[in-house]
């Protein structure tokens, strides 16, 4: 039996439409944007030439990534919130940040990282290609120059998998926005505190499919790989330096407990961070997990489709508030629940 432990991360994107310099289009504006895709990450595509004003506050879900070719405008006395893991990158030399006044700010969800304007004079943002995250940020103590950082955060991850065939594990990956300066490393861990490399890649970006990867290696070649307990990363790396981590997905052997029916799994509980939560199912169909507050409100629902031969799929619960909540999985008349702590 071939079991699929499964991670995909749905994606939105949204490319502008257009502006100029004396009459950009609104942020808020749907008009602005050419949307594909749905759910989170929510990624934001600047073409070059087009000017595209932040003229009102976001809410959740918060951005994630802001891609600039041409030019964003910010307006006074607003914020523009972005997630944990979220990055500001002007992806050319030309692509311009500004506008702004005082109160104006780019904040990082959870974290301590905030750049506050005004973006004008000698703080408007180019000379691309640099970007900002959270740790460059608070590494440059909220200066705006200081927090871009030369080069290209080339990565969204949209698909990252794991199957197993037999005496190999298979990994496949989709990856856009990317650079033929990206390496692709995947590791190995067991207490998700020690990792060890298990292959590397270079990007592909001038293939005939770039972005798609795909590749195996035999189980008795990876360090510490037993048949319960291995968690994976894909880690990107540019000019030698780590620049994104994906979340770790939790891999079971062919001899998985069946014991178990169904079951919840928390990566880190308490979560100081969006925590990942494992969903394992022995039997087919369609798992509904419910995220609701101690009062029984459901807050979040998501249906997951286990096919059959999949028995274990991911999902990173974000934009949850601080609190504690109970997660219930249900498939047909089996359920179960666990308690997450939010912090």
């Amino acid at each position: 039996m071939v079991l699929l432990p499964l991670q995909l991360y749905s994606l939105t994107t949204k490319t502008s439409t257009g502006g100029t310099s004396s009459s950009p289009l609104n942020w808020s504006n749907s008009g602005s944007w050419n949307s594909s895709g749905s759910g989170t990450p929510m990624v934001y595509i600047i073409r070059s030439g087009d000017y595209i004003q932040f003229d009102a506050n976001n809410s959740s879900p918060y951005v994630d990534s802001v891609y600039i070719y041409g030019n964003l405008i910010l307006v006074n006395n607003k914020v523009m919130t972005l997630n944990s893991t979220g990055v500001l990158q002007l992806m050319n030399s030309t692509a311009t940040i500004s506008g702004g006044s005082n109160n104006t700010q780019f904040q990082w969800n959870g974290t301590s990282a905030v750049l506050t304007g005004p973006f004008t004079s000698s703080n408007i943002v180019t000379n691309g290609p640099r970007y900002a995250t959270a740790s460059s940020v608070i590494a440059a103590s909220g200066n705006i120059q200081s927090s871009f950082v030369a080069g290209i955060l080339p990565i969204i991850l949209a698909e990252w998998e794991i199957k197993n065939t037999g005496d190999l594990l298979s990994f496949s990956w989709h990856a856009t926005l990317e650079s033929n300066e990206v390496l692709f490393v995947i590791k190995h861990s067991t207490d998700l505190n020690n990792w060890y490399e298990v292959l590397q890649l270079n990007a592909n970006a001038d293939s005939l499919n770039p972005g798609w990867y795909e590749c195996s290696i035999p189980k008795n070649k990876i360090q510490n790989f037993r048949e319960k307990g291995n968690y994976f990363v894909l880690d990107i790396l540019a000019a030698g330096e780590p620049i994104y981590r994906s979340s770790p997905i939790h891999f079971q052997n062919t001899d998985l407990d069946k014991s178990s029916i169904l079951n919840i799994n928390i990566t880190s509980n308490p979560a100081s961070e969006d925590p990942l939560v494992e969903v394992y199912s022995i039997n087919s169909g369609v798992v509904e997990l419910n995220i609701c507050t101690l009062s029984g409100a459901t807050i979040k629902q998501c249906h997951l489709n286990f096919e059959e031969n999949v028995i274990h799929q991911t999902m990173i619960l974000r934009d949850i508030n601080p609190g504690t909540y109970i997660l219930r999985a249900s498939i047909a008349n089996i359920s179960t629940s666990m308690k997450l702590v939010r912090q």
